[in-house]
């Protein structure tokens, strides 16, 4: 396919492959001071718009959506499809992963950690303020400055980096460690090896595991001193921050981030002829793939 980057040719092959389509444009952020609003705009369009009352499959592709808005969506959709229905409703959650890609631009971001429409989670509660706060942190490319402002805010009492492996660079997980380095150190986020999370690059229930036990294990631990508390931020492959979505509906963990304002897209990526074929990654949330009456995640 040849390459198109304005958003205009992109709607315009879009309603070529499907003609009956709808296009609705909301706004992300706030005009007057660059709050994000995109999750809280998008649940209202949904709610004015699109009627489930008659699917029986829904697939939400978040290949080209942010973080934020991805979360929002598919929330919205989920509750929906857990609660009574005469016939059950299929929630897929497709994303085309490309990491190399996605590395290759450079977001400007609105400079405040927050959290998606519908994703704070409880911890700042005041019946959560003796709580051990765990922050979960997903390394990414070009992160850092980001991932300092959220632990800023998060004040955590632990930290346990999440890095990808296996990958499709082998060396993606010394990189991220070299960048992050400095920040592993006591005087900082006071992180070792043991501290360290690997998850499989392309596997989102490997890491929605892998959180899962984590608390199991830290709800036995400290439920004597104020209970545990996780803080979940993914800011890296958007396989993986799919699995820290599935954790997130099942526990309600917060997630926190920081929005991007805006993609600046190294040269490479505007030299391009083609576009680089991404890997589809498929996650059965919630339906007929689990028995009658259940809820659960698949991939």
């Amino acid at each position: 396919m040849k390459r198109d980057g304005s958003a205009e040719g992109n709607v315009t092959r879009l309603r070529t492959l499907l003609p009956d389509s709808l296009v609705e444009s909301f706004d992300i952020f706030h005009k007057d001071d660059t709050a994000p609003i995109g999750g809280q705009r998008v649940i209202a369009l949904l709610r004015r718009k699109f009627a489930l009352t008659d699917l029986t499959d829904l697939v939400i592709d978040c290949s080209a959506l942010s973080i934020g808005v991805c979360f929002s969506i598919t929330k919205y959709c989920y509750e929906i499809a857990v609660a009574p229905r005469p016939a059950p409703l299929n929630v897929h959650v497709v994303v085309l992963d490309h990491p190399s890609t996605d590395g290759a631009f450079h977001a400007a971001h609105c400079g405040r950690p927050s959290s998606p429409h519908g994703f704070k989670g409880e911890w700042q509660l005041d019946k959560w303020s003796k709580a051990a706060k765990l922050w979960m942190p997903q390394l990414g490319r070009g992160k850092r400055a980001v991932l300092e402002e959220v632990h800023k805010f998060v004040t955590p009492h632990a930290v346990c980096p999440i890095l990808p492996f296996p990958a499709v660079s082998p060396r993606s997980p010394d990189r991220l460690i070299e960048d992050y380095g400095e920040l592993f150190h006591p005087s900082a986020w006071d992180v070792d090896s043991r501290d360290l999370i690997y998850a499989h690059e392309k596997s989102p229930l490997d890491l929605y595991r892998t959180i899962l036990r984590i608390d199991d294990a830290r709800q036995r631990v400290f439920a004597g001193t104020g209970g545990s508390q996780l803080i979940l931020s993914p800011v890296g492959s958007k396989a993986l921050a799919l699995g820290m979505l599935m954790a997130s509906l099942e526990r309600g963990f917060a997630v926190v981030l920081v929005e991007s304002l805006a993609y600046n897209p190294a040269p490479a990526v505007l030299e391009m002829t083609t576009i680089p074929r991404g890997e589809l990654v498929h996650i059965w949330l919630h339906g007929e793939a689990y028995s009658a009456g259940s809820t659960g995640s698949g991939a």
